[in-house]
């Protein structure tokens, strides 16, 4: 049966974790290598410093061997590494049953809205009605910052433009006045008057 050693046992699980990038930017989405980090940072930073040195790295490792060697002969078999992976394939596989179990309630709660333990068709209506007039508020509100916002861009673009402050901008304001960012006689990719005619970005659709 073939032996396979501490060093090469515990490879992959610590792979990502040499020592020098502890200390490296942290973060992403569910499955994305910075979150695999914070988990594993989390798991063998035993003085709780926020980074992972050799000692505690090799602390892990000889834990991690421990567990895996279960006839504790100091070495690993590859049936010993095939039941522990099996072993964690099926603690994920709980895991995530019981998040998706989780999401299920929390959906379940936001609908039953008396409480009940059963949702109706009027609750759903409802709920749905409710989640509507919030994303319509929430739009109307942008909207308006949008307006004001592209409003007060307007007159300061107005304002430079108005060098003499009569009022209103006679031909050779107008001509020399900048048509882009900055530039003058040249179209930026923000138009003459500067992001859409001086309007802010408009406000994002819903989703």
């Amino acid at each position: 049966m073939k032996r396979i050693f501490l060093a090469t046992a515990s490879l992959a699980a610590v792979a990502m974790l040499a020592a020098p990038a502890m200390a490296g930017p942290r973060g992403g989405g569910p499955g994305e290598p910075g979150m695999m980090r914070d988990r594993m940072v989390a798991m063998m930073d035993a003085d709780g410093d926020g980074e992972v040195s050799e000692a505690e790295i090799k602390a892990h490792k000889a834990a991690m061997f421990t567990v895996i060697d279960t006839n504790g002969d100091g070495q690993l078999s590859q049936d010993e590494l095939s039941a522990h992976h099996e072993a964690k394939r099926a603690q994920m596989k709980a895991s995530f049953e019981d998040r998706r179990g989780d999401r299920a309630d929390r959906m379940f709660e936001r609908f039953d809205t008396n409480e009940d333990g059963s949702i109706t068709r009027a609750e759903v209506t409802a709920v749905q009605a409710a989640q509507k007039a919030e994303r319509e508020a929430k739009r109307a509100e942008h909207e308006a910052e949008w307006a004001e916002k592209g409003a007060e861009m307007q007159a300061e673009r107005f304002a430079k433009m108005d060098k003499d402050g009569n009022g209103t901008i006679s031909q050779e304001e107008f001509e020399s006045a900048p048509m882009g960012p900055g530039k003058r006689g040249k179209f930026g990719r923000k138009g003459m008057m500067g992001g859409m005619d001086g309007m802010p970005p408009p406000p994002p659709e819903d989703e």
